[in-house]
């Protein structure tokens, strides 16, 4: 299967184009418009742009109105693939001639054997996940699903999806706990605070789902310990914090938030769709909080868009975990996922990290 997921792409790039002009960012090429209509800038085509992304379409204006090498970084790596969103490569060459970020350059590309749903938990350049265990205490409200239809082979499908798919969740807590901890030590605002514990409490949720529909297949499955040791040590900074932002929300998180978004409408079971369907609405404000704290950040350092612009050089889109496609219950195709990734970097990211780059200098 071969769909468009333009509209599920355009609507997070509108929510998040609105918060991120609340926030004082100012609108720029491929931003859009209130009724979700792409509105993007028509500048001279570049040699970036004339490359193809890993969906097989020309990148958009936005794309190549990004600055020098980051344009050309974004777009030339759209079919390569990677662990984690990740940043290792220096810093670009427009990069190059301002002042060093205090604190050194991007940290290292996670050691990590499998693509991460949405927002990872990374430790000292790893991605961590709890080991299963089979226990029902994530279960505790049974999901009331009909399954007559559903074939053995389609099951074990399933099972197989749901339950790295549960684990990432999981790790998300982890990784939303460690963010409020963060904002906390740097002085944020009291509605960055606020929007990081609701979030937390959201992948609660999202990891319960997991698990109850493992159940529901007749898998009784969850998360063991989770590894938490040494998770501050890369967040004792400005920039350090700023970093881990713009790899596990900028990056994973707007990717997750697009295919939760484009894969509900194939969902066949109401229940389950419903289920998705406020998830996915909750993804996108996790994303959308990723881009706000970075305006905020870049506010009180903007020394940090040097940072931005390293993160995004290195970053390649990771290619997802192989699995068979089950869109009647919200799983894509390996190849259909890394279609919707494409289309998330080239028309979500792309041009709200040009707002970012594009922000003004005074603290807010």
């Amino acid at each position: 299967m071969h769909t468009d997921c333009r509209a599920a792409a355009i609507q997070l790039l509108s929510t998040i184009g609105l918060a991120l002009s609340s926030a004082g960012c100012p609108a720029s090429a491929g931003d859009a418009s209130p009724t979700g209509t792409a509105t993007a800038a028509s500048p001279a085509p570049t040699a970036a742009a004339s490359s193809t992304s890993a969906a097989g379409e020309t990148p958009s204006a936005a794309t190549a109105s990004v600055p020098g090498t980051v344009a050309s970084s974004l777009t030339s790596t759209a079919t390569s693939a990677s662990a984690t969103p990740t940043a290792s490569a220096p810093a670009s060459a427009s990069a190059a001639a301002k002042p060093s970020v205090p604190g050194g350059g991007p940290i290292k590309k996670p050691r990590t054997d499998g693509w991460v749903e949405g927002r990872p938990f990374i430790v000292q350049d790893e991605a961590r996940l709890a080991p299963i265990v089979a226990t029902s205490t994530w279960t505790a409200k049974p999901l009331e699903l009909t399954l007559c239809g559903v074939s053995a082979e389609t099951r074990e499908a399933l099972i197989d999806h749901f339950t790295f798919w549960a684990l990432a969740e999981h790790a998300s807590v982890a990784s939303f706990g460690r963010f409020t901890l963060q904002l906390l030590s740097l002085g944020a605002p009291s509605h960055l605070v606020a929007a990081s514990a609701r979030a937390g409490a959201d992948e609660i949720r999202h990891a319960e789902l997991g698990f109850r529909f493992l159940e529901a297949l007749g898998h009784t499955a969850a998360p063991g310990p989770l590894p938490i040791a040494n998770a501050l040590a890369d967040g004792r900074t400005l920039e350090s914090v700023f970093r881990l932002v713009v790899r596990e929300s900028i990056l994973g998180e707007t990717l997750a938030a697009v295919e939760a978004a484009h894969v509900v409408p194939f969902i066949e079971c109401a229940a389950f769709r419903e289920e998705l369907r406020a998830l996915a609405e909750d993804e996108a404000r996790h994303a959308e909080l990723g881009f706000v704290f970075a305006a905020w950040a870049i506010g009180q350092d903007p020394s940090l868009r040097l940072a931005l612009e390293q993160e995004l050089a290195g970053f390649t889109l990771p290619r997802p975990r192989a699995c068979v496609g089950v869109e009647t219950w919200g799983v894509l195709s390996t190849e259909e996922r890394q279609r919707v990734h494409a289309s998330a970097h080239k028309l979500v990211i792309v041009p709200l990290c040009e707002r970012l780059l594009a922000h003004p200098a005074e603290a807010s």
